[in-house]
Parts: C-alpha cells; sequence; structure tokens
C-alpha cells in the first residue's frame, strides 16, 4: 500500500516536528494498548516517533509502531512513519568539517565549527508542504574550518532531528562562504524545508 499525503497533511507534519503538535488542533498522543484506532484521523507517539495510522484496527496489547517504515504493522492496525518528536523550541543547528553522517542516528563526525541556539520560532507555520524560517538564525563560530553538514537538535543538544549538506553555492543549506573563522558572525537569511511529498 502507498500513501499520498495531501499538502495539509506534509503542513501538519511539518508543523509536528518543529512544534510537538499535528496541525488544525489535532495531537498526536502516547500510544496507547489495545484501543481502537482510525485511518487517516488517529495520530499517535512511540520511541520518539510521530505516526499516522493508515488502516483502522485495534492496537497490540503492547510494543507499539517502530522504525521509519509506510507499512508499520500494529496488531490489526497500521501505521506511517511521519518523522521524530517534536524539536520544539531552543533548537540548537550544528555545523561540522566533512561529509554528513548516514543518517541522524549515526554520532556526528569531523570538528564542531558553530553551534548556534535558534528563536524561540524557528520557522513560520507550512503551508503546501513547506515551511521557511520565520527570522534570520544567527551566531559565532567557534572553531575555523570549511562547513560540511548541519544538523538540527533539540534544545538539549541530544537528539539530531535533521542534517543536511553546507557548500558555497550549493548543499541543503549555502553559505557565501563556507570556511568559517573563529569568532566570524553566522547569518542565515533563508532556509526552507519541504516535506518529501510535496
Amino acid at each position: 500500500m502507498s500513501v499520498q499525503f495531501s499538502a495539509a497533511v506534509r503542513s501538519d507534519r511539518l508543523n509536528a516536528i518543529w512544534a510537538g503538535s499535528i496541525g488544525s488542533g489535532i495531537n498526536a498522543a502516547a500510544w496507547v494498548a489495545s484501543t481502537s484506532v482510525t485511518a487517516l484521523t488517529s495520530w499517535c507517539t512511540n520511541g520518539g516517533n510521530v505516526y499516522l495510522c493508515t488502516t483502522s484496527g485495534t492496537t497490540a496489547a503492547s510494543g507499539g509502531p517502530s522504525g521509519t517504515g509506510s507499512n508499520i504493522t500494529d496488531n490489526t492496525a497500521h501505521w506511517t512513519w511521519v518523522g521524530t518528536s517534536a524539536i520544539g523550541p531552543g533548537a540548537k543547528l550544528l555545523f561540522y568539517t566533512g561529509s554528513q553522517p548516514a543518517n541522524c542516528a549515526t554520532a556526528a563526525s569531523g570538528t564542531l565549527l558553530a553551534t548556534l541556539t535558534l528563536p524561540a520560532l524557528e520557522e513560520s507555520a507550512a503551508s503546501s508542504g513547506g515551511a521557511t524560517i520565520a527570522a534570520t538564525w544567527t551566531g559565532t563560530a567557534s572553531a575555523a574550518g570549511t562547513a560540511g553538514y548541519f544538523r538540527i537538535m533539540d534544545a538539549t543538544n541530544t537528539t539530531c532531528h535533521m542534517q543536511g549538506s553546507v557548500g558555497q553555492g550549493s548543499g541543503d543549506m549555502s553559505f557565501d562562504n563556507s570556511t568559517f573563522t573563529v569568532g566570524q558572525n553566522l547569518q542565515i537569511t533563508g532556509f526552507t524545508e519541504t516535506d518529501g511529498n510535496a
């Protein structure tokens, strides 16, 4: 089964990742055992992930959905992974040298060049499956080197929620000069996140 989400749902997924709520007043509550759930209406969180029910049914007696699949069996119910739980306010933007790791679960590598604490409202509310930053992100480089990738972490700087490449005129995040010097002021004036199905 392949699920294609509407622009509204894709926008809600982005809002969920940043703010912790699935838009339009729908909230993803913690997974509950042996509970009836409804396709494309029921949402849950489990193990730091957010899921949308794609096949109505009854959840299992224990466990719940896990992983990042698109057809996760949970007794007679099925779920699709939407993303990780909310990044939340006070998120950190980290820049490293080298190539980005295989995924967010892989330990960071390279030299940490800068850690920026993002504004309380990191991104504007998503629409049409995309979200842009709400204000300029600023900070100062703490080490010298050429930025190769970034990571967006939660406020405690323990959970990686997003990563991407950095380049000069290229990459997921582009700088006019990706070679940082100690004490250099950094400004991110534009950054757009697009849901995978947009």
